[in-house]
């Protein structure tokens, strides 16, 4: 069973799926490399370990992110970012596999999944193994700054308990300014 929790964007998905890994003793997480800074400084805020995974024209090496001994990654395996690259399907089986060996869980980042004009859509790794990949989205993008929107799709057996996640994912409010005229 699947679990969708919506959240004020994607930082705060990302940072209660990163303290849940980390309170289930998950002490790294595999990151694309490039990627964003950001990202890794959040996960060593909740207490893993960083791990870059080298990238090549078919997405992040699978090799790489076994090397590492991580029990989790974050990857955007539809849209690469910074460098646009698509994750290979055979990599995103070998990806899955990896995951199910190790007990590990993949964090699909599906930063940009409202825009997708310049090709056919790619499908989500989380439609492919529900039970090993955390989705999270956002539609910030084509609404305004202050109404930023996220959601995590994940499995219920990797969720803390309710009151854990109330305390994780508790945010301010967002407030619209009285000069928005919609």
């Amino acid at each position: 069973m699947l679990l969708l929790v919506i959240c004020g964007g994607f930082a705060q998905g990302f940072n209660l799926v990163c303290r849940a890994l980390a309170a289930r003793g998950v002490e790294s997480m595999a990151f694309e490399d490039p990627g964003y800074a950001d990202q890794r400084a959040m996960a060593a805020h909740a207490g893993l370990e960083a791990k870059p995974v080298a990238l090549d024209e078919r997405g992040m090496r699978i090799d790489g992110l076994a090397a590492t001994g991580a029990r989790s990654v974050l990857l955007t395996p539809a849209h690469q970012s910074p460098t646009g690259v698509v994750l290979a399907p055979n990599r995103r089986q070998a990806l899955i596999e990896w995951a199910v060996e190790r007990g590990a869980t993949i964090l699909e980042d599906d930063y940009d999944a409202e825009f997708r004009y310049d090709r056919e859509p790619v499908g989500a790794m989380q439609g492919l193994a529900p039970d090993r990949v955390a989705h999270l989205g956002m539609v910030s993008k084509s609404r305004r700054r202050c109404a930023w929107v996220g959601s995590c799709a994940r499995p219920s057996s990797r969720t803390p308990s309710p009151r854990r996640r109330q305390a994780m994912t508790a945010a301010p409010p967002c407030s619209i300014s009285s000069s928005w005229r919609g």
